[in-house]
């Protein structure tokens, strides 16, 4: 197959395209997938030493403002071709990348920065199903023209004979 790369597990993808939600660029790593396919106009990678550099560390850092910023200084202004940016892979890799220097430490904020998007996951399900209980909740509790009285009676007008 000519004009794609082959991508493993664990590598990384650095997308030039600008899209809801990513106003500047994506960097991802492949996750869920043993191997995939990407277009020759991604720039693909992976870590070179696994022992000072952590994978995780790397997913949560490609998302800041600080990676965003030492991308657009390699930007020339005005480069936007049909919403991508022109940058080109030696400048891509020529991008200071500070992280600190103790594997422990990236370990740390890549596992912590995981966790805190698991549990706003998790908060935003529970929000969605409360949101859900409360429109069910506000179609039960007006009555229908047809209906004598509401689907569910709230227990302080129970004892009111007018309800």
């Amino acid at each position: 197959m000519s004009n794609y790369y082959l991508v493993f597990n664990g590598e990384f993808a650095y997308n030039k395209s600008t899209f809801d939600g990513f106003p500047f660029d994506v960097v991802k790593r492949l996750d869920f997938y043993e191997k995939g396919v990407l277009s020759t106009l991604y720039i693909v990678f992976s870590i070179k030493d696994s022992n000072k550099v952590d994978s995780d560390f790397l997913t949560v850092f490609f998302d800041t403002d600080r990676w965003h910023k030492g991308v657009l200084e390699r930007v020339a202004e005005g480069a936007r071709n049909h919403g991508l940016l022109n940058i080109s892979a030696e400048d891509f890799f020529d991008i200071d990348v500070h992280i600190p220097k103790s594997k422990l430490e990236q370990t740390a904020i890549g596992t912590f920065i995981r966790d805190l998007d698991h549990l706003i996951a998790l908060h935003q399900r529970e929000l969605e199903m409360l949101e859900n209980v409360k429109k069910r909740c506000l179609r039960r509790c007006f009555r229908r023209r047809h209906e004598k009285r509401c689907a569910i009676i709230l227990p302080v007008f129970c004892r009111k004979r007018d309800f």
